[in-house]
Formats: C-alpha cells, sequence, structure tokens
C-alpha cells in the first residue's frame, strides 16, 4: 500500500471517528481481514455493523462507512481494492466504493473462500475482458487466482492470449516491450489499453 493512499485513508478515518473516540473510548476497534472463508467475511462485516450502529450518526455516508472498513484490509483483501482507488476506472460504475451493501456483497464475492487448486485453475481461464472497461480490471482479478496456482510464464501467457480481445492482439505485434516473460507481455497488454482509453478520452474532448 502506497504512503499516499495510506495516509488519504487514515485521514479519512482519523476525522470520521474522532468524535466516536471521545463518546466511546471502551469500543475495541474493528479486526483487519486479509482474506479468508465464508465465516472470517461474515464476522468482519457483522462486526463493522455493530460498531457503525454504537456510533450511529458519526458515519453520514456509506462512503465514508467503506473507506474505513478498507483501512482494515490486508494483503491480497487490499491489494485487491487499491486500484480502483489509486487508478479510478471513469468508464466504470464502481458502486461498491458508493454503497454499503454493494461494498458488502463485492467482498463476499471475491474473498467467500479460497478455493482449491483446481477450482482456481477453473477460476483464472473463466475470467473475460470487458470490452467496455480498461484491461487493469482483468488482471486485478488475474493476480489473485496467478497467485495461487504457481503456474510459469507460458501457461499465464496462454491463459490471456485466449481471451484478449482482437484489437490488442494484433497491435502487440508492433509493441517494443519484452513479450517473452509474462510481466513484459502483461505491461505490453496494459499500454496499449490505457493508450487506447487515452484516445478515445481525446476524441471526446475535441467533440
Amino acid at each position: 500500500m502506497n504512503l499516499e493512499l495510506r495516509t488519504a485513508l487514515l485521514a479519512l478515518a482519523q476525522q470520521t471517528i474522532s468524535c466516536s473516540q471521545k463518546r466511546h473510548r471502551s469500543i475495541q476497534e474493528p479486526n483487519t481481514f486479509s482474506g479468508g472463508s465464508a465465516d472470517d467475511i461474515w464476522a468482519f462485516i457483522f462486526q463493522y455493523q455493530i460498531y457503525f450502529h454504537v456510533c450511529e450518526g458519526e458515519f453520514k455516508k456509506d462512503s465514508e462507512k467503506i473507506y474505513f472498513a478498507i483501512l482494515y484490509l490486508r494483503e491480497i483483501a487490499l491489494d485487491y481494492f487499491e486500484p480502483f482507488i489509486n487508478e479510478p476506472d471513469l468508464y466504470q460504475d464502481m458502486d461498491f466504493l458508493k454503497d454499503w451493501d454493494a461494498f458488502v456483497q463485492k467482498l463476499s464475492n471475491i474473498f467467500r473462500s479460497h478455493l482449491p487448486k483446481d477450482d482456481d485453475k477453473n477460476a483464472i481461464v473463466a475470467i473475460s475482458f470487458s470490452p467496455d472497461g480498461k484491461d487493469v480490471t482483468y488482471f486485478i482479478q488475474f493476480t489473485k487466482y496467478q497467485n495461487r496456482i504457481c503456474w510459469d510464464d507460458h501457461s499465464l501467457q496462454k491463459v490471456v492470449k485466449d481471451v484478449i480481445s482482437a484489437r490488442i492482439s494484433e497491435e502487440l505485434y508492433f509493441s517494443k516491450k519484452d513479450l517473452s516473460t509474462f510481466e513484459g507481455y502483461k505491461r505490453a497488454v496494459l499500454k496499449i489499453d490505457n493508450d487506447h482509453w487515452k484516445q478515445v478520452q481525446e476524441e471526446k474532448n475535441r467533440q
């Protein structure tokens, strides 16, 4: 987690709970969450619901509740949400950063269990690129499974090549990135996609 993001979240949390700490000094801070079973997730969510109930009135917006909860995420759970905060996608409706129920649903869908490796392999192959969104969203999901199945570069590249859009696949032939490694291949895909969306935005601005 970079310093800028940590500072922003800490500032928000301190501002949000300053009054609560004065009134409820006996309240224990919520536990952190780094991923786990369905029971771990619901225990994490339940303690926050209790915390918000006790400190009723201090969290006036759902977004304040969500960013306060994100402050207590760790490891893979924090890794998932960090890109959405650092590099928000203008073409994606990230309601899970605005609506508490949507945040709870997102957390449950993504981290409700640590799947067996066979299921992880099926899951990573099932991920698809969104034709209307940035490819970074695909790789956020991809990385979650990649870290657990430990495939070699060739296998990882094959998964991406099988689902990548024709637009990016064609432009890869002209890429100057090192495509012999998965990280190089990934960087090339992201650069091509980023350049595409920049061009789209520039055309909209001209119009």
